[in-house]
């Protein structure tokens, strides 16, 4: 009788040392996780304002309704800063450490988009930062305004982007070169 009272011991030591190991490395791979996904880009939003270049359309992406420009250096950030039409005098930034991309579009006047870390992710494979609009919902009129997007990314992330792809509400992606 002493045997099997030992051996269901054991068993039981067995099964909790088991559960044991299963709880740890779920912990382990889910709880020490910093919760963001690999492809998530940081990047700090230095202005978004109702500006567009005035020759948009002309040189816009074939036409598009987007213009991107990245600028590794204080005299290009100037330059695409101006040709943008800001309102305000060029902030401060580290362009030691940071690149500056411009993300100009046109929006519904009544629904302005939002750009965070929800809908910009790498891709690193296509050499390119993914934007996925955000779905306008509610009553958006179709009148179509200026907006552009003014970001900052490190530069150890921005080395190697070449493109921005602009992902729309029906899905579709739209590859645009860096100017």
């Amino acid at each position: 009788m002493e045997k099997i009272e030992r051996s269901e011991l054991k068993l039981k030591d067995y099964r909790a040392l088991i559960i044991f190991t299963i709880v740890l490395s779920i912990f382990f791979i889910f709880g020490c996780s910093d919760g963001k996904e690999d492809n998530q880009i940081d990047f700090g939003l230095i202005a978004s304002e109702k500006t567009l270049p005035d020759s948009f359309y002309d040189v816009s992406s074939g036409g598009l309704d987007y213009m991107v420009r990245k600028s590794i250096n204080q005299s290009e950030f100037e330059e695409a800063w101006n040709f943008y039409r800001f309102e305000n005098k060029t902030p401060k930034v580290d362009l030691d450490k940071k690149d500056i991309i411009f993300i100009g579009t046109v929006e519904s006047n009544s629904c302005p988009y939002e750009i965070d870390n929800e809908n910009m992710e790498l891709s690193p494979v296509n050499k390119a930062i993914k934007l996925t609009l955000p779905k306008q919902y509610g009553a958006c009129f179709l009148a179509a305004t200026p907006r552009t997007f003014v970001i900052e990314i490190d530069k150890e992330t921005s080395k190697d982007i070449k493109n921005l792809v602009i992902i729309d509400e029906s899905g579709e992606e739209t590859i645009i070169p860096f100017k």
